[in-house]
């Protein structure tokens, strides 16, 4: 009997136990299933929102770490399939206040376009050339830009200068497709729907055999076709092109091959029409013009955005570091001295942080991890600073990857460091190292903050492409003097034209006082260049 009542309570104790075990599994059920419909829910969100791969979105960082979101508001673009990066392009740069064209210059751009297609539209180049065709092409007036065998920073200065001229003048710049011609095979048409190159079959000898400057005023301007070389070597013909007599006589002229990088803010018709264009800011002429024609085929974007994501967008900072040792023997060469003044101006202006001598205190590793731990937590990148190496020479990107990879720094911050390419060596007809050079000059506009290179057009194509005020490398030439700061802080953002054609009119007197005033505000001689010019904005003596 004994037995029975405890086999009896036993039983009962029992079947507690199993129906506080199921309730207590009935509820944890519920939990699970409640806590798994969420992030059901969640992920289906994140997935509808990042295209079904269900991975948040990194964002569009700038120096500003309050700025970092994981969930950033995504602009809507109406993209040009024809070319992504005539849209997208300020999507990556730090300061969207800079990016405003003026809608003056967009009314223009719009009225170029339509001169483009009134004067390009079902016609043949090579008849339209020949006058074999009857379809009133004979008003329209045409500005061929003709590559010469330089770096790509030179031919990009010609280009942006050669639209300068087109649209100031109302030509229809167009580009040749001879062999040595790159930059068609690289850029977007100015204008979707509209091609800009010339035939390959064009009879591009007549330019190179057509008249000079010279020549043309020889001749009293009765020429159809005119061969413009405004280069270093100047003749006293050349130096008449700024003259507003000789501008007159160039409109007669209806096809022109420009070989070219001048400023031409100096001939008063010219500055009467584009200042108003670029909304009195002509000093910025250069930015606003390469974000409407230096753009980037898709391909060759594609590289670039994917380079960007991949090694450069999750950091506090991107600094970008162009090395270019100009008036050497060899441009590529590594050089101690000039590693160590790169590292001298990059830390002396706290960009970038001065590494430790002595080894690192055990507390401060100790602490990274946390300190990186909360870091993500708040939504802030783990890396504070990438650097993006541009050079022909990797070891200037070994030597400062090695330095902050092996020491601590004063600021306990994670410095990465990056190169796209390092050919090693300059060759000016290689397509795929052009190709490459273009995708490091966007990457490097997209910096932060930029060191480039004394007298480098590489870097000059960086900097304006941004609008970067650069910190100029003092690295050219022989170095092994003690000639004063590892770098200077740039005065602006344009490129500086090493040797400025020197106007001789006959009438030097027809400048305005505005014009004057304005010059004299805005162009200045360049830090890295004697005699060079260089558009600004600038402090005027009183």
């Amino acid at each position: 009997m004994e037995s029975a009542k405890r086999g009896d309570k036993h039983h009962a104790q029992h079947m507690e136990k199993h129906q506080a075990w199921k309730w207590r599994g009935w509820v944890t059920c519920v939990v699970i299933l409640c806590l798994g419909s969420t992030v059901t829910f969640y992920w289906a969100q994140r997935m509808n929102a990042t295209g079904g791969t269900g991975m948040a979105e990194f964002p569009l960082l700038s120096s500003s770490v309050k700025n970092f979101s994981f969930e950033p508001e995504i602009p809507d673009l109406k993209d040009d399939p024809t070319c992504l990066s005539r849209t997208q392009q300020n999507l990556y740069r730090s300061d969207k206040e800079r990016l405003i064209i003026p809608a003056a210059l967009i009314e223009a751009w719009e009225r170029y376009g339509d001169l483009y297609r009134s004067c390009s539209v079902g016609r043949n180049w090579t008849d339209v050339f020949l006058d074999q065709g009857s379809d009133g092409s004979s008003n329209c007036k045409y500005l061929v830009f003709l590559e010469l065998g330089v770096g790509l920073g030179n031919k990009i200065l010609a280009l942006t200068s050669a639209l300068f001229y087109a649209l100031s003048t109302d030509r229809v710049l167009l580009l040749d497709y001879s062999q040595q011609n790159t930059l068609s095979r690289l850029l977007c048409e100015p204008f979707a729907n509209f091609t800009w190159v010339l035939p390959w079959d064009f009879p591009y000898d007549k330019f190179w055999s057509a008249p000079s400057l010279g020549d043309a005023m020889e001749q009293n301007w009765n020429v159809r076709v005119m061969n413009l070389r405004l280069s270093q070597s100047q003749t006293s013909e050349d130096q008449l092109f700024f003259c507003e007599e000789t501008q007159s006589g160039i409109s007669k002229v209806q096809w022109v091959s420009w070989m070219s990088n001048q400023y031409y803010f100096k001939i008063p018709s010219i500055w009467r029409r584009v200042n108003p264009i670029f909304s009195f800011r002509g000093e910025t002429a250069f930015t606003y013009l390469s974000r409407l024609i230096i753009l980037p085929n898709n391909d060759i974007w594609g590289h670039i955005i994917r380079t960007y994501w991949g090694y450069l967008s999750t950091t506090r900072l991107r600094v970008g570091l162009q090395v270019r040792l100009h008036w050497r023997s060899d441009l590529a060469a590594f050089d101690e001295q000039v590693q160590q003044r790169i590292l001298d101006c990059l830390t002396n202006h706290r960009i970038l942080p001065k590494v430790l001598e002595k080894p690192q205190n055990v507390t401060g590793l100790s602490k990274l991890y946390p300190r990186k731990m909360r870091a993500v937590r708040r939504n802030e990148p783990p890396v504070d600073v990438v650097v993006l190496v541009a050079s022909l020479q990797a070891r200037y990107r070994d030597e400062l990857m090695k330095l902050f990879d092996r020491q601590a720094n004063v600021d306990d911050a994670i410095v990465r460091v990056h190169t796209v390419s390092h050919f090693g060596q300059e060759v000016v007809y290689s397509e795929d190292q052009v190709q490459y050079a273009l995708v490091e000059m966007w990457l490097l506009s997209f910096s932060d903050k930029l060191a480039t290179s004394a007298w480098s057009t590489f870097g000059y194509i960086a900097q304006g492409l941004g609008n970067l005020t650069p910190y100029i490398l003092n690295i050219k030439g022989d170095i092994t003097r003690d000639d004063g700061d590892s770098c200077l802080v740039g005065q602006s953002s344009q490129p500086c034209t090493h040797y400025p054609m020197k106007p001789a009119c006959k009438a030097p007197g027809n400048l305005t006082e505005e014009h004057k005033a304005w010059l004299d505000a805005h162009i200045r001689e360049c830090q890295d260049q004697s005699g060079g010019l260089q558009l600004g904005t600038y402090d005027v003596p009183q």
